[in-house]
């Protein structure tokens, strides 16, 4: 079922603002507080908490009418709607380029189409703006490994790894990707 919002979007201001900078100065500060947390941390339901608060914080924007818009294409992505999704974006991205959460849904909108070549683009792009990333360094790996390029997912892995070091799946995952790029190079 189609949610209404995605259906009809909602007005959007007409007014182009001169671009600010996506998050206050307070909220950088405990991005960065939470990073060294979960740069610390070892438990696995707290790791989740603070991945959800900086996902949280990174969704946030000093535009209203942003914040609505991104409302707008989360409501999408769920409701796999990702073609609105990218209509509302496009218009983000005009008001706010250097915004990296408008890249990172962006890529995830077309990863779920299958544009992957697309999807690689918009990752990229988000971690230019915010090399920390987890949810476009996933994504990346994801096509990466879809795309064929094991040994470019291994070393976003590894990239990944330096942000969440106690994370014991993704260090399993780096093994067995390892082994099997050396089985290719053999």
């Amino acid at each position: 079922m189609k949610s209404k919002n995605c259906e009809k979007e909602k007005s959007i201001d007409q007014h182009y603002m001169i671009p600010r900078k996506f998050l206050t100065i307070e909220n950088h500060q405990e991005v960065d507080a939470l990073f060294d947390q979960l740069h610390a941390c070892d438990d696995p339901e707290e790791i989740h908490d603070l991945f959800q608060e900086i996902s949280d914080l990174w969704l946030e924007h000093t535009d209203q009418s942003i914040r609505r818009q991104m409302a707008l294409v989360m409501e999408c992505v769920i409701e796999e709607e990702a073609q609105m999704g990218l209509k509302i974006l496009q218009k983000v991205l005009i008001k706010a380029p250097q915004y990296p959460e408008a890249y990172h849904l962006k890529g995830t909108c077309h990863f779920l189409h299958g544009q992957y070549k697309d999807a690689n683009t918009c990752y990229e792009q988000c971690l230019a703006l915010e090399p920390r990333h987890f949810g476009a360094l996933s994504g990346l790996i994801s096509v990466c490994f879809l795309m064929g390029d094991d040994r470019k997912a291994l070393k976003l892995m590894q990239r990944l790894r330096s942000i969440t070091p106690q994370n014991e799946a993704l260090h399993d995952q780096i093994a067995l990707t390892r082994d099997m790029v050396m089985d290719i190079d053999q």
